[in-house]
């Protein structure tokens, strides 16, 4: 019997914490990730601290640590994603409606998978905010430089020198 390889695209993930051993749940969100059956973890950033973000009007919260990982995965992204938010059950965050802005104790988030641009209920590739986010991007820049955005048409280097100065988002 002849197998033929399943073809791995690249997919990068964002890791934050502001709840708990910080350090600990990063760490643990990492090895959980490149634990997955399909995934291979190929590059992990340096860890940064950052304010939270969070609205006008609301608590403010600690301040997260956060951390990008280029992993290799046979899984489609809509199943990696999945697998994601079930790490994040397992160490113990729950998403409640309504409340997109509050702390956790790790989140994952799907930045981008190979080229693909994909809009569905439950997932938007590549992520929306990417472009904007300091906290994703400086992390991200260790580990993938030159990956341009299929849909900006700019690098991550690119991206990361139009946010310049601002401390924004």
């Amino acid at each position: 019997m002849n197998l033929v390889p399943t073809p791995l695209d690249t997919a990068a993930i964002a890791l934050g914490s502001n709840l708990g051993d910080r350090a600990s749940c990063i760490r643990s969100g990492v090895a959980a990730v490149g634990g997955l059956p399909g995934v291979r973890l190929r590059a992990t950033s340096g860890t940064i601290e950052t304010t939270a973000l969070v609205p006008p009007g609301s608590p403010a919260q600690p301040p997260y640590l956060n951390s990008v990982i280029l992993v290799e995965s046979s899984l489609g992204p809509e199943r990696l994603m999945s697998e994601l938010l079930r790490i994040e059950r397992e160490h113990g965050r729950t998403r409640t409606a309504g409340l997109r802005w509050s702390s956790r104790t790790l989140d994952l988030d799907l930045l981008w998978f190979g080229s693909r641009v994909l809009e569905s209920e439950s997932l938007r590739l590549p992520h929306p905010e990417l472009q904007h986010r300091r906290f994703v991007l400086g992390p991200l820049a260790q580990v993938a430089p030159s990956w341009k955005h299929p849909v900006l048409g700019l690098t991550v280097l690119e991206m990361l020198e139009r946010l310049g100065s601002s401390q924004t988002r």
